[in-house]
């Protein structure tokens, strides 16, 4: 299905807003690799700097395969996710492809790969429906927007405008109902249909529409945002009884989402919950799943134990409102979550200290909700409230690097990804010189930036070699391996 943006280009949100026409919003994104390249590499940047890795053209396109991400072109890539290695994956959503940019030299996904190079692992770039069983690279995508890395090291691709979920095999064997060969690509739920069907069956039987995301939970099952659907819909990947539904492995369900965008109150069943159009659903430590309400200006959670989370007395199987107050527009810093404006909250992650990150499309904002008290991202917060971390309702435009991340302008943020270490890296992904624009002077953005979350471990020399002292004796030997240090040993007094 077409995915068309209307902007007014008036309003609350610096003149941003997006009506939908069918489905979610595509922009024009180019992208900047955070690995081993640009003036920043070597560097020790304090904790809430924002740093550009590189900076591409931001006029798309595609280029680049093998070479240095500084380099490459992408064209609105809509997820991206770091695995296991600390590679980052991405989806290339208009150029029909899944791409991973190397965070260190080694053999990823059946290529040799170079730190800080980008390659294709998926996808001709041609856009349509075929491939499944055949090499990853030969198959054809259309306008896959979210990945995931399960337990197994396979990359799961969100392919929206097909309707379905595939799965890139990172090893041969039999994973969600279906036996896979390393390399090859599978389509694991869905039809193509666009519509809604199928749950308590088979998941290659079920139809969805717009599904925008397929996240990865503790038990391996997909969590699938059904986003036209207004539902959150589960693959099983085992049998058993999963957010309070018996289950059968390789079957859907829906576990949160009555069909409608029309918020339903907080504290009630999720099943009987209008979504918003969610884009995303991501687990937290405790097995809660984070969803955001799209048109709904709203971030939900899906409780699933009893218990108190977020400052709020949970019952499972209930869905919970934790931030936003339903407006459209910006709010200040420390304001308590449920007083909190937003302005189309895309996409969010939940870091390891249990904050949710939440990009703020047309605000210009990363922003945190924060589920303790604590510092974070080099700020001081308050359980319970909000801040923004990066960027400036304000503000329209991407500058500010190597600076404090609060003081930088972001130009639509849209997708946010976490590394081992809590850093986050954003995607900025405002589109340049979009049509019939009245505005002048938009540029577009096309950039991944990272926001430093930890400062840099620096190693301890170790003892010296070769130090020996008489007693009596004024006089120190020393010796080192020349090789490291230079010189000849020499003797101090």
């Amino acid at each position: 299905m077409d995915t068309f943006t209307v902007k007014s280009w008036v309003g609350a949100c610096l003149k941003r807003r997006s009506a939908m026409i069918g489905s979610t919003a595509l922009v024009l994104v180019g992208l900047v690799p955070m690995f081993a390249t640009g003036p920043a590499a070597g560097a020790s940047p304090a904790v809430g700097t924002i740093v550009a890795f590189a900076d591409s053209t931001g006029d798309g396109g595609f280029s680049g395969d093998g070479g240095p991400a500084l380099t490459a072109k992408l064209n609105a890539p809509q997820g991206m996710i770091v695995d296991s290695a600390g590679n980052l994956v991405v989806a290339d959503t208009n150029n029909g492809r899944i791409r991973v940019i190397a965070k260190q030299t080694g053999t990823f996904y059946g290529q040799a790969m170079t730190a800080g190079n980008i390659y294709s692992i998926a996808g001709t770039g041609a856009r349509g429906y075929s491939g499944d069983g055949g090499p990853a690279t030969d198959a054809v995508f259309n306008l896959p927007q979210g990945v995931a890395v399960d337990n197994a090291g396979d990359i799961v691709v969100a392919d929206t405008n097909n309707n379905v979920v595939r799965v890139i095999a990172e090893s041969t064997g039999n994973r969600y109902a279906t036996s896979m060969v390393a390399g090859s690509v599978y389509t694991v739920a869905g039809t193509g249909a666009f519509s809604f069907s199928g749950d308590g069956g088979p998941a290659k039987a079920a139809t969805f529409a717009d599904l925008q995301a397929a996240e990865v939970d503790g038990s391996g099952n997909l969590l699938i945002a059904d986003a036209n659907n207004d539902r959150i819909r589960v693959m099983a990947a085992s049998s058993g009884t999963f957010y309070g539904q018996a289950m059968t492995a390789g079957d859907v369900y829906t576990i949160a989402g009555n069909g409608s965008s029309n918020y339903s109150g907080s504290g009630i069943p999720a099943l009987s919950s209008g979504l918003g159009n969610p884009n995303i659903a991501v687990p937290d430590a405790q097995g809660n799943l984070v969803v955001n309400g799209y048109l709904d200006q709203h971030i939900l959670v899906i409780a699933e134990h009893t218990g108190t989370f977020y400052g709020m007395a949970m019952t499972a199987g209930d869905i919970y409102l934790v931030a936003g107050n339903g407006q459209i527009g910006s709010s200040p810093n420390g304001t308590p979550a449920a007083q909190a404006e937003f302005c189309y909250p895309n996409t969010l992650v939940v870091d390891a200290a249990g904050n949710i990150v939440i990009a703020d499309l047309f605000n210009n904002e990363i922003r945190v909700l924060a589920e303790s008290t604590g510092s974070y991202y080099g700020m001081a917060m308050t359980a319970g409230d909000v801040y923004t971390i990066a960027g400036d309702p304000n503000r329209y435009s991407s500058f500010g690097d190597g600076g404090p991340a609060t003081a930088a302008g972001l130009d639509e943020p849209g997708t946010v990804a976490l590394d081992q270490s809590g850093n986050l890296y954003e995607a900025e992904m405002d589109e340049p010189n979009p049509p019939n624009a009245p505005v002048s002077g938009t540029s577009g953005s096309s950039r991944i930036r990272e926001i430093i979350a930890s400062a840099p471990v620096v190693a301890s020399p170790g003892a010296p070699t070769g130090l020996t002292a008489t007693p009596g004796d004024t006089t120190v030997h020393l010796s080192w391996a020349s090789s490291t240090i230079g010189g000849t040993p020499a003797d101090y007094v």
